[in-house]
């Protein structure tokens, strides 16, 4: 089953239901300005998510650490569920999916001094002409920055790992964008056991 490209999104500590299979869900968690205190507050709000979802204590969550964050193990409801986290400028989202696989990423346009250096390096030369010539080049950037992200996630790489992820696997990805009220971009990709086939990109606007 293919993911539903408009997420459910839910403001903590609005407590959303379990979704049905492929339906994207996601979490935004007014963030404090210290990321280590952000990341502890969006993994407390994941598991009281994931106990509401279960039905078991949160202290028995089948939910370890890896490298690529928190990870569910086992079926949730007969069906596989993939989560991703990401932080920006005031704020963390959690995106969940049953069923599939998910990658997000958020980030707050804000020009800097390598911005085209960085864009050049990561997205390639033609993006980063692309994001030069932009009315708004800090936006162009990040919602470019931000889909590379989140394609990424979604196949369990990161930065490192760019150069040897197939296009290929990227381009059985579908990806969805969105700018908020406040200017935050955020961007899911999502992906199954069949691969997408093809690839979408939306810009719609959600309440920030």
């Amino acid at each position: 089953m293919k993911a539903n490209l408009q997420p459910a999104v839910f403001t903590w500590p609005e407590l959303p239901p379990l979704p049905v299979v492929g339906q994207v869900v996601l979490v935004r968690v007014a963030a404090p300005a210290s990321r280590l205190a952000a990341r502890e507050l969006v993994r407390a709000v994941l598991r009281k998510i994931l106990a509401g979802w279960s039905g078991l204590p949160v202290a028995h969550l089948p939910l370890p650490e890896t490298p690529q964050g928190p990870k569910w193990i086992g079926l949730l409801g007969e069906k596989s569920l993939d989560l991703n986290l990401t932080h920006a400028k005031g704020a963390s989202w959690i995106g969940l999916l049953r069923g599939g696989s998910i990658g997000i990423d958020a980030l707050t346009p804000s020009p800097f001094a390598e911005q085209t250096l960085v864009a050049r390096d990561f997205l390639g030369p033609a993006v980063a002409d692309e994001i030069q010539r932009a009315a708004q080049p800090a936006r162009a950037f990040a919602l470019a920055w931000t889909e590379m992200e989140a394609l990424l996630k979604c196949v369990k790489c990161g930065l490192p790992d760019l150069a040897n992820v197939p296009v290929a696997a990227l381009e059985k990805l579908a990806i969805w964008q969105t700018i908020c009220e406040d200017g935050q971009v955020i961007a899911v990709a999502t992906g199954d056991g069949a691969g997408l086939d093809s690839r979408k990109i939306g810009a719609q606007t959600q309440p920030g």
